[in-house]
């Protein structure tokens, strides 16, 4: 978050399938992507009961803007 709040961006690195799905984000790409996340994970983090899996369906929507990955 702090390379974020500082301007800088964020970088998943594909090291899987030849950088296909290497993406880069900043922190205006967090507040324009994060609406796109499923409302139930969402909903979790509101309610202070989110888990890994909530936290994956946000990062890939922020990522990918949408859920790629089960």
């Amino acid at each position: 978050m702090q390379i974020l709040r500082d301007g800088g961006n964020l970088t998943f690195e594909d090291v899987e399938c030849e950088g296909e799905y290497t993406r880069s984000i900043s922190m205006k790409d967090v507040h324009e992507r994060v609406r796109l996340a499923p409302i139930e994970a969402i909903l979790n983090f509101v309610k202070e009961q989110d888990d890994a899996g909530d936290a994956d369906l946000v990062l890939q929507t922020v990522f990918y803007k949408e859920v790629l990955f089960g």
